[in-house]
């Protein structure tokens, strides 16, 4: 290897040249010599450079180092935010001579929720899903009206909802993420949600609600500048409802658990949002949710305390959400 410096007068910068037998490993010999024919290539290769303008080009554009091929992509997100809830349903007789028996709805719930989230993606697009979330109920109101009477309100600031998800998908990717992106994920999976809620009148009704089932969802996406993304998502449940309610107003039924209702349900989910990423992986979101669900015709099974039981149509089922938050977002 030979050292030849060479600098001129005035304020020419000194520049440095180092002439290679054999290039070194960071250098792509492919990159050196492409266009040229096999005859037009020497064994000596030569690259000129100044290595304080090379460190400031890094400095420059991080984002170009944590580029990464043919390696697996992590997203990890955290979110913090407001969500306000409903949930209705109501009683006929088996008959239906007598509909409704009763109707109950929580209306109006406050909760705050915490949610997080993992996106695996591997090399060839395979993605691998993973979110759950808790929320609280801060405030909240309830009715619950008879047949033969007016609606009895109550308030219903108490309570909690949480659920748990997984999926399977398959990621397509068109553009580069450096200029203008595209991405869609279609994806397969299977939920749980569970809920309980509360009236707080003279005694305190506790009802607790669980979906289960599989879905099938689409997740795109938009990103420009390496920065900035915009996402959207889509999802199709279908689950198994079960629930109990514990009607302590009640003093000749069954307690803990007055009765029980079991009902198909479908839902769907959306959500739409923006995510800033930083060059050093991390960076912030603000998204949107909402989600609507509905029962078909059930069963409802209601015990007195002497060992009756009687059953029932169970129908209207009703659950719908909106929410904000607001996120963390850690790439790897």
């Amino acid at each position: 290897m030979g050292l030849v410096s060479v600098s001129a007068w005035g304020q020419v910068p000194e520049l440095n040249m180092h002439v290679f037998e054999t290039p070194p490993a960071p250098i792509s010999v492919t990159n050196i010599t492409a266009g040229l024919d096999q005859d037009e290539m020497t064994s000596f290769q030569m690259v000129i450079f100044d290595p304080e303008a090379e460190a400031e080009t890094l400095d420059e554009y991080p984002r170009h180092r944590r580029q990464v091929v043919d390696d697996f992509s992590v997203l990890v997100a955290g979110d913090i935010g407001y969500q306000r809830e409903s949930l209705a349903w109501s009683v006929a007789s088996a008959d239906g001579a007598i509909d409704p028996i009763t109707r109950v709805e929580w209306q109006d719930l406050d909760t705050w929720k915490l949610k997080g989230r993992m996106d695996i993606v591997s090399p060839s697009g395979i993605t691998l899903r993973g979110d759950a979330g808790y929320a609280w109920v801060l405030n909240g109101s309830g009715q619950e009206a008879g047949f033969d009477g007016a609606p009895n309100s109550q308030n219903a600031g108490d309570g909690y909802s949480w659920d748990v998800s997984v999926g399977l998908g398959y990621r397509l990717q068109v553009g580069d993420t450096e200029s203008v992106a595209f991405a869609a994920t279609p994806l397969a999976g299977y939920a749980w949600r569970r809920q309980r809620y509360v009236m707080q009148g003279v005694e305190e009704n506790r009802y607790a609600a669980s979906w289960q089932g599989p879905w099938v969802g689409l997740d795109t996406s938009l990103t420009w500048l390496d920065y900035h993304q915009l996402f959207v998502s889509a999802q199709y449940h279908w689950a198994d409802y079960e629930a109990s309610g514990d009607w302590r107003q009640l003093a000749d039924v069954r307690h803990p658990d007055s009765f029980e209702h079991e009902a198909d349900a479908t839902g769907y989910l959306g959500s739409l949002g923006y995510r800033y990423m930083r060059p050093e992986g991390w960076g912030l979101s603000l998204s949107f949710d909402y989600q609507k669900w509905q029962g078909d015709p059930g069963q409802e099974r209601f015990y007195f305390a002497n060992g009756e039981v009687v059953e029932s149509r169970f129908k209207d089922l009703s659950r719908e959400s909106v929410g904000v938050n607001l996120g963390i977002n850690l790439q790897f």
